[in-house]
């Protein structure tokens, strides 16, 4: 167990961030999330490519997580994909995305 004031945010590394839900994986919501993030890069753009923080902007305008996302969250959702080959990683752009 883990004892906290009411009035105060847990950190990620206590929660585990948005990947978990009452201390549990949530496999669910990343598999719906990796979906959504693959629709993305094959429509936008024309298939060109896309960066995360185009990607962001369109999981939030979707509003396809409850939670809000950062950009190193949703680059960490971009880099599973392409750790299994469903996506290819090319360089960055002149912002860093």
């Amino acid at each position: 167990k883990c004892y906290m004031l009411y009035d105060l945010q847990p950190s990620k590394e206590v929660t585990g961030g948005p990947w978990y839900t009452e201390m549990e994986f949530d496999h669910e919501f990343i598999s719906i999330l990796r979906d959504f993030v693959m629709n993305c890069v094959r429509k936008l753009n024309k298939g060109r490519g896309v960066t995360s923080k185009e990607i962001a902007d369109k999981i939030q305008l979707a509003k396809v997580s409850k939670v809000q996302l950062s950009l190193q969250e949703v680059r960490q959702l971009m880099q599973t994909l392409a750790f299994d080959y469903m996506i290819e990683q090319n360089g960055m752009t002149q912002n860093g995305e």
